[in-house]
């Protein structure tokens, strides 16, 4: 006899995962692959799995594999994908170079620095960008990331300021009516300079009186704003005018051949108050004037005198001046 017997065969024992717990992906900025992981089934025998994760992956996520065993059992696991960026910026340049100025310093070019993942990053600071004293300065330059890693690095700042160049000019001044002659810094001063700004000029001496008659060495200072004091002698020399030197010849020859033929006193027309009388051999007056204008040409009442030695006295105020005058044609 016959008996019929049915066999079934049918799978449904998903596929086990070869490991038990998938280790974690982990990346700085980004994972651009993965790899498969396997089950062991049953009747498949290794079963590689698979995700719908698209790559790259740039923020932490939890991938889902699925093993898939070719009657359709299938076995999920988990694996974390981790990205922690945890390398600050490089800067691109080491070392940065100081920063040297006359007068002032105004940054306007800030360094970069390279991150992994954000490429070139501007760095920032919380020090002024402007200095305008003299000094030394220390900018701390601060580089970060999207992920908050930072990385540091110092530029020195000097502001220089070199002293004033003076320049000076030397000067004549006269005694004005008052017995007084005065000069500002501006007369001295030859077009005087600073990198930066000056801020004062002066000088020792401004006034002068009829006792400094000639010449007096003056000094010109020059400061700036960061208080260099740089100074500089000139020459001024002091006229005056009002002193009057006059000479009295003793010899007139009006013979009318253009050589002392007026008695010529050199200086008298910048005296005022003066008088002036002339005698002959005898006592008589021969000549008088208070305002003598260098025109006696030995001659009295329209005559001529006669050749021989006459006698003057001058006065101008102050002093008396007696001699005597020779005439001869």
């Amino acid at each position: 006899s016959q008996q019929i017997q049915t066999v079934i065969v049918d799978d449904i024992t998903a596929p086990v995962p070869d490991v038990a717990t998938l280790s974690d992906v982990t990346g700085e900025c980004e994972v651009t692959s993965l790899t498969s992981p396997t089950a062991t089934d049953n009747c498949s025998g290794i079963v590689i799995a698979t995700h719908d994760v698209i790559l790259p992956i740039t923020s932490s996520i939890t991938v889902n594999w699925t093993y898939t065993d070719d009657a359709g059992n299938s076995t999920i696991q988990a694996q974390n994908v981790v990205i922690e960026d945890i390398t600050a910026p490089v800067a691109d340049i080491a070392d940065l170079e100081d920063i040297v100025e006359n007068c002032s310093v105004v940054i306007a070019n800030f360094p970069t620095a390279t991150d992994n993942c954000n490429g070139t990053i501007t760095a920032t600071t919380t020090n002024p960008l402007e200095y305008y004293e003299v000094g030394s300065y220390i900018i701390t330059w601060t580089y970060f990331d999207d992920s908050g890693n930072s990385s540091s690095q110092d530029q020195f700042v000097t502001v220089v300021n070199a002293p004033p160049v003076v320049e000076t000019v030397d000067i004549t001044v006269y005694i004005n009516e008052e017995g007084i002659a005065t000069i500002t810094p501006e007369d001295i001063d030859n077009n005087s300079s600073d990198d930066c700004e000056i801020v004062s000029i002066t000088l020792d001496i401004t006034e002068f009186t009829t006792s400094d008659v000639g010449e007096n060495v003056v000094t010109l200072t020059v400061v700036d704003n960061a208080d260099n004091s740089v100074s500089k002698t000139a020459i001024v020399t002091v006229v005056d005018e009002n002193i009057y030197e006059f000479k009295i010849p003793n010899y007139v020859s009006p013979n009318n051949d253009g050589v002392n033929d007026l008695w010529l006193i050199e200086g008298v027309e910048l005296l005022e108050g003066f008088a002036l009388t002339i005698f002959n051999n005898i006592g008589e007056i021969v000549y008088t004037s208070d305002n003598y204008d260098n025109t006696w040409d030995a001659t009295f009442n329209n005559k001529e005198l006669p050749n021989g030695t006459y006698f003057y006295i001058f006065s101008d105020g102050e002093t008396v001046h007696k001699g005597f005058i020779s005439v001869g044609r």
